[in-house]
């Protein structure tokens, strides 16, 4: 596959859509740009912190931090999720069925449905059902890019989707708690 947009479907957000077709043509070729140089710009990837309210105390735990990214980003972000997705169903064998992330027609929901539903089954039987959950704090952040893209690279991601996450991070450099 080329280092271009070959891998998207076309997906954009709705604020892109009402641009019109000069713009989302430029756009079009401005990230097949950043995929072909393996880079996702610094602006794309700064946030701004907003505190919402909550509640109605004014008491600090009241208020909830939130990260509000380039709406450009984003849209970039999803078009490389897209490209990670499409990767994963055709070229990654093995996958196991009752896998839901990074697949495509799947979701949280499905899994949550799945589990519902099996619970349900044994229960009816009689049975007792037992399920575990664990909630890995950070689990994704605390990961280096290097450990990602050597996953990736074992998995036959193409060159370029495993440079442009990891050369752009993805993600906003963080440090936990609230600036």
């Amino acid at each position: 596959m080329d280092r271009g947009l070959g891998c998207y479907r076309g997906r954009t957000g709705q604020s892109h859509q009402k641009l019109g077709h000069p713009v989302r043509t430029s756009l079009r070729q401005l990230f097949s740009s950043c995929l072909k140089q393996g880079e996702f710009p610094p602006v794309w990837r700064s946030t701004k912190l907003v505190l919402l309210k909550a509640g109605r105390t004014a008491v600090p735990s009241a208020y909830r931090p939130i990260c509000l990214l380039d709406e450009t980003g984003k849209l970039f972000e999803r078009i490389i999720a897209d490209c990670l997705v499409q990767h994963l169903t055709r070229k990654v064998p093995g996958l196991h069925e009752e896998q839901y992330g990074f697949r495509e027609g799947r979701s949280t929901i499905d899994a949550i449905i799945r589990i519902k539903s099996l619970m349900e089954s044994i229960t009816a039987e009689g049975r007792v059902a037992l399920a575990v959950s664990l909630d890995i704090v950070n689990a994704f952040s605390t990961l280096s890019w290097e450990q990602v893209g050597e996953a990736m690279t074992y998995f036959g991601f193409p060159q370029y989707l495993v440079e442009t996450p990891g050369n752009g991070k993805l993600l906003p450099e963080q440090e936990t708690g609230v600036p």
